[in-house]
């Protein structure tokens, strides 16, 4: 069972029909909050999932981003599509009468929710398969569970929070920098990194001393003890494959080396 709250940007006549629905309202300054917390731009597509009379849907669409609603009830979706009209961002909006779980995400950038944290917990694991890494989702009031926010913000004593969709990096990973054969084997949860073993065909006394998995975005920073070198990889994972640059920081100098990884799993 989920809660079907909606995200308000304003109390201005264009809702005044709002009593007769029966349905919760949110602060204009919290809805507002999600939108900037989200990063929206006009290149995003937004999903809202029990988007009500359509608030966060027209309010992402006033921003210039795509947007459509999940609803059930019909008279909501009707009140939506009337609101949006009258907000003069019909051609950009779509509203659906249908279940969160057989909502397609293929063209979602964000997702905006006001659920349960029991419902956000079951939908986490459709989120992670089926958003793109990178993806947004936007949380007023519940959290994920076990999956940590990227970033939170409170407005008017109320949490908001974010996530983003991570790349799978887990696996084992295998390069070549020089004459230099690299090899790490990692285990993730979400974006964190929880575990890590690398090794060099040079045996040499290596440290990895920063991972960051933001998105689809990887860095890696690798230090060696004997002569204090130092190599900075930054990529972008696309499934097996990582395509980026090292900096590699040597006796004071520094030289950038193109960077291919492949996941042997």
């Amino acid at each position: 069972m989920f809660i079907c709250v909606v995200l308000v940007f304003s109390t201005t006549p264009l809702f005044a029909q709002e009593s007769s629905v029966g349905f919760t309202t949110t602060p204009g300054s919290v809805v507002e909050g999600m939108l900037d917390l989200a990063d929206i731009e006009p290149s995003d597509y937004v999903i809202d999932l029990g988007s009500g009379d359509g608030r966060i849907v027209i309010s992402a669409a006033l921003r210039g981003a795509l947007a459509h609603g999940v609803e059930f009830d019909p008279e909501l979706i009707s009140l939506s599509y009337l609101n949006a009209e009258q907000s003069g961002v019909i051609d950009r909006v779509l509203f659906l009468e249908e279940d969160f779980f057989e909502t397609d995400f293929s063209m979602a950038s964000v997702v905006t929710l006001y659920v349960l944290e029991s419902t956000n917990i079951k939908l986490r694991p459709f989120l992670m398969k089926n958003l793109k890494p990178g993806s947004r989702v936007i949380s007023h009031r519940y959290e994920m569970g076990s999956w940590e926010p990227d970033a939170e913000l409170e407005v008017d004593f109320r949490k908001i929070y974010k996530w983003i969709i991570p790349a799978d990096f887990s696996g084992n990973w295998k390069w070549t920098i020089g004459e230099n054969e690299v090899e790490i084997l990692v285990d993730q949860q979400f974006q964190r990194i929880t575990s890590t073993t690398i090794q060099n065909s040079l045996n040499r006394n290596v440290d990895l001393y920063d991972v960051y998995v933001s998105g689809d975005a990887i860095r890696l920073v690798i230090k060696e003890s004997e002569t204090d070198t130092e190599w900075v990889y930054d990529g972008k994972i696309e499934g097996k494959r990582i395509t980026g640059v090292v900096q590699v920081h040597e006796n004071e100098e520094k030289r950038l080396i193109n960077w291919e990884a492949t996941r042997s799993d």
